[in-house]
């Protein structure tokens, strides 16, 4: 998990209930805080702490569907192979976000989930889904919500790639993680990495290098501070210059995993 370097609020789940707050399916849950509005129940939320180690899969792509998982600590990586082998890294996965929805169509998943460091998560099975979802027609409806909202993140980030330069897109993606971050009550201006560079092009659709040089760049021009894994954006205005977004301005793909009903 990512550790304090300074004494800004840097990403940290040591407190369980707050990672149940920020949790997609909190209302839904039988988690702490859920106060009776419980759909699943706290043993099929796997509340006890499921844990993987960096490089471990939650599925790959081709499992049959077996469950959905929320992120309660840590980050994953989905990845598609291609059948010459290679891999196209197409999302990342923060606390709080729902791990699984590509499988909902088939029941067969179109991508693997990685862990990209130590990661805690609760399983939600999918019997226990439908059962839910049988008992609560709400439970229905906060499906398709999310469902919709990783819709709607896909279509975001193709237009990122396709209609972005190499700068405008780092500094979209680092602007989007300061977002998420700050909604999950922690710095939106200092956090960790714990992706690769060749993990960040290849969601960017971009050579290593090329990463690298923007980066470089971007410390230059007083953007931001990089050591190793830990970020600090000394700018977000600047960012947002780079990116084309008015001042004040939520960047594109602003997640809404804690709309209304969720906070």
């Amino acid at each position: 998990m990512a550790k304090a370097q300074t004494t800004t609020n840097v990403v940290s789940f040591a407190q369980s209930s707050t990672a149940c707050k920020k949790c997609s399916l909190h209302v839904m849950c039988g988690g702490e805080g859920a106060q009776g509005r419980s759909v699943f129940s706290q043993k099929s939320c796997g509340h006890n702490g499921r844990v993987i180690d960096r490089g471990e899969y939650l599925f790959r792509q081709g499992d049959r569907m077996q469950a959905l998982y929320v992120i309660r600590s840590g980050t994953v990586k989905a990845t598609i192979s291609a059948s010459d082998g290679t891999e196209q890294v197409i999302r990342f996965y923060l606390s709080g976000d729902v791990v699984g929805l590509d499988a909902l169509g088939e029941q067969r998943h179109v991508s693997s989930a990685q862990a990209l460091e130590t990661t805690s998560f609760c399983r939600f099975a999918l019997a226990e889904i439908d059962e839910g979802c049988a008992r609560a027609p709400s439970a229905v409806r906060q499906f398709m919500r999310i469902a919709g909202e990783e819709l709607a993140h896909e279509e975001q980030h193709a237009m990122l790639i396709s209609q972005r330069d190499a700068e405008q897109r780092m500094a979209m993606f680092l602007l989007q993680l300061s977002e998420q971050y700050g909604r999950r009550g922690y710095s939106d201006r200092e956090f960790n990495l714990h992706m690769s560079r060749q993990d960040v092009a290849s969601f960017l659709s971009l050579a290593v290098e090329t990463v690298s040089r923007i980066f470089t760049q971007f410390h230059v021009n007083g953007l931001l501070k990089v050591e190793r894994r830990h970020i600090r954006l000394l700018s977000l205005e600047k960012l947002r210059e780079v990116v084309g977004v008015p001042a004040g301005a939520l960047p594109a793909g602003k997640s809404q995993h804690y709309a209304q009903g969720l906070n």
